[in-house]
């Protein structure tokens, strides 16, 4: 079956939208301040392993734990966990649970 459009002048409506245009009167000049973005909390120093860790900052690493490797991207170092991100997760690995690195880059 075929229907021929273009005699079609206007298609009634099933519903009264008509509030519309008074909605969007009534919100113009209607403005909305947009908070200032916080800045980024710096990363507190870390020593000993977190020292060796900051040369794979931003690096894509597997971290081996007892419960297994944990890989992706060593996104942060803290005073005492790290913190790795994939695709699909994030993880933190305290240092105390790290039992060995290497980098995949």
């Amino acid at each position: 079956m075929r229907i021929d459009l273009s005699r079609l002048k206007s298609v009634p409506a099933v519903v009264d939208l008509s509030f519309i245009d008074d909605l969007v009167s009534n919100l113009k000049g209607i403005t909305c301040p947009i908070p200032p973005t916080p800045p980024t909390p710096p990363t507190p120093p870390a020593s000993g392993i977190g020292e060796e860790l900051l040369e794979f900052l931003g690096s894509r690493v597997i971290i081996s734990t007892p419960a297994g490797p944990v890989i992706g991207i060593l996104s942060v170092v803290n005073t005492d966990y790290a913190v790795v991100t994939s695709e699909t997760s994030i993880f933190l690995v305290p240092f105390n649970n790290m039992l060995g690195l290497s980098s995949q880059d």
